[in-house]
């Protein structure tokens, strides 16, 4: 559960708080102290450039040729 926070046994606490804030926030957002988050707001996406893109993709690409012409000279 909560695998953002961490996955050993240390982290018990931090991710006892956290379940601690989200139900603190719950509550808030139902009583009407606070608004409700829109997660799937336009706003809040996260989007990657064209540029970053090719590169990712031009790395890919490469790398695998290369790999192929490592597997091909070896024989």
């Amino acid at each position: 559960m909560l695998p953002h926070l961490g996955i050993g046994p240390r982290n018990e606490r931090k991710k006892a708080f956290f379940i601690g804030y989200m139900i603190h926030r719950l509550c808030n957002a139902y009583l009407g102290r606070i608004e409700e988050d829109d997660r799937d707001h336009y706003g809040k996406k996260r989007m990657d450039l064209a540029g970053a893109l090719l590169g990712n993709l031009y790395r890919e690409k490469f790398r695998g040729f290369v790999n192929e012409g490592k597997r091909i000279i070896k024989w």
